[in-house]
């Protein structure tokens, strides 16, 4: 995943042809960047898998992990799946992780 960026603006400085997998943590000041501009920019970076964190309004707790899959004939995102209370992945690694264990990181 690349480093944290100030701002989405920055993102055309890393090279993603490496990345199997992006994940978002939104928040009410970032939700619209991470949901429109970024997922475009993924997307036409050709990086498979896009994860979208939904925190609550108190950003405490998570309430959903929307997970997509790059439709490589289009260059888009489809949704795959939308995980709650488990995230569930078959790709680009197993994994099972209960949200209240993320939440605890």
């Amino acid at each position: 995943m690349p480093p944290r960026l100030p701002g989405h603006q920055a993102l055309h400085l890393f090279r993603f042809n490496h990345l199997l997998l992006v994940v978002e943590v939104t928040s009410e000041s970032t939700i619209d960047a991470d949901i429109t501009d970024k997922r475009i920019q993924y997307a036409a970076a050709g990086i498979p898998r896009y994860l979208i964190v939904r925190l609550d309004q108190k950003e405490e707790r998570i309430e959903e992990i929307e997970e997509y899959r790059l439709d490589w004939s289009g260059r888009r995102y489809r949704t795959h799946a939308v995980h709650r209370r488990v995230l569930l992945l078959d790709d680009p690694v197993e994994v099972t992780i209960p949200f209240d264990v993320l939440e605890q990181a």
